[in-house]
């Protein structure tokens, strides 16, 4: 006799609590950020522009207000502060946010720091971040350990998974190769790309160049603070000199800048970073800078080029200039496979090694030694390369295995045009 009374009051709970659960998906799919929480961050502060003497760091919050960064020797009080400026307001609505960067100077070399952020929205009570810590760089040193990854765009699950492995590196910096977001668009930054590396940068500075979906220059720079306020630009550490160009900045100033910024370095090892590659990997057919940038890298010997843009993983073998000594080679990679969905590996055998697998690249350099580690999802070795270089001049093993620049480029030319890049992958 009671039955339908009993049916009809489960059918009610169960009502209730799918819409419960609805309106929870709901509000957790809207929210800016899965940082955002008890101290307001919509992206909690984060490392750049690092060096000996320096560090930035930067936020973002959910309501504009005053930012400080207090800071001090690890161990110690946090007895110094520095002013966070509000950059800009990003988003719309209510889902709009604020940019805020603060300059460390003066800091020691080859020290340990500890540093917390306090953000005081108007009328209301302070917000704090939780405790961070961050090493400056030696001043002179022959020792550099860095990851190189890309393409992190559009699944912040798989991009979350390698940066949990990322955190557990002991490294001095990070390179992105671009295409952190799928449109540029402001909300897309929080959760694709700043909470995956939340439990990263606050410790590890990103040194970042931009991809096809990032958005404008002008937008990406509030983002990243590029030292010297252009996308091209350039860093050292150790014995490593980083120079970071934008793909789509490439104009005659830029060059010049380039032709002598890598003529005036005197680094051991000499790096290039940008987003679509010189030469092709599989699936994207690229030639950037070919008649451009490239001879500059030649002239000035570079050594490595990392690139991004295809959704896989390739090494070319080390390849012989058109120009320059016999005892120096360059070697091409490509490491696009920080989360974006997958591209097929083209199979050549100018690559040394090619596989469509999300990952990242560990370098560690000590002294003349160069060791490159490349891990996939599961933490797992894909590739490794032992090199040594001595007074410019490349160990005998490496050399014999280099093939002329000039026969990858014939190559090149051969090949078809990649497919029209896919409006799902976003």
């Amino acid at each position: 006799m009671n039955r339908p009374r009993t049916i009809r009051i489960f059918v009610v709970v169960g009502l209730i609590g799918a819409a419960l659960i609805f309106a929870f998906r709901a509000n957790r799919v809207q929210a800016p950020s899965a940082a955002t929480g008890a101290a307001g961050f919509t992206v909690y502060p984060y490392l750049q522009n690092a060096g000996p003497t320096a560090m930035t760091i930067e936020y973002a919050a959910a309501a504009a207000g005053e930012g400080i960064v207090k800071f001090g020797p690890a161990g110690g009080a946090l007895d110094q502060s520095v002013p966070a400026k509000l950059l800009d307001k990003a988003g719309s609505g209510n889902s709009a946010f604020f940019l805020y960067r603060a300059r460390l100077t003066g800091l020691k070399p080859g020290s340990a720091y500890q540093y917390r952020v306090a953000h005081t929205p108007a009328g209301q009570p302070a917000d704090e971040s939780r405790a961070a810590r961050f090493q400056t760089w030696p001043e002179k040193t022959d020792r550099a350990t860095f990851v190189a990854y890309g393409d992190s765009r559009s699944n912040p699950d798989r991009h979350r998974v390698l940066t949990g492995f990322i955190a557990k590196r002991q490294a001095d910096f990070i390179l992105h190769t671009g295409d952190a977001v799928g449109d540029g668009e402001d909300q897309e930054w929080p959760p694709m790309f700043f909470d995956p590396l939340r439990d990263v940068l606050d410790h590890m500075p990103l040194f970042f160049t931009r991809g096809n979906h990032d958005g404008s220059a002008e937008q990406v720079a509030r983002w990243f603070d590029f030292p010297g306020g252009k996308s091209w630009y350039s860093f050292d550490c150790g014995p490593v000199h980083v120079a970071m160009i934008d793909c789509y900045e490439d104009t005659p100033p830029n060059r010049e800048w380039l032709d002598q910024d890598l003529a005036a370095s005197k680094a051991v090892w000499k790096f290039v970073t940008y987003h679509e590659p010189t030469l092709y990997f599989g699936y994207h057919k690229s030639d950037f800078g070919l008649n451009t940038v490239l001879p500059i890298m030649e002239k000035h010997q570079v050594d490595f080029v990392v690139a991004g843009h295809a959704h896989l993983y390739g090494r070319f073998l080390p390849l012989r200039p058109r120009s320059g000594p016999a005892e120096h080679v360059m070697t091409f990679i490509c490491t696009g496979g920080g989360g974006a969905r997958l591209h097929p590996a083209a199979n050549d055998a100018l690559l040394a090694k090619a596989d469509s697998v999300h990952h990242y690249c560990l370098f560690t350099i000590e002294g003349p030694k160069l060791t490159l580690e490349v891990f996939n999802h599961n933490n797992h070795h894909i590739d490794r390369l032992t090199v040594t270089k001595t007074d410019g001049r490349y160990d005998e093993a490496y050399l014999k295995l280099a093939r002329p620049l000039a026969e990858v480029l014939k190559e090149q030319e051969q090949l078809p045009p990649a497919p029209p890049e896919e409006e799902n992958e976003k």
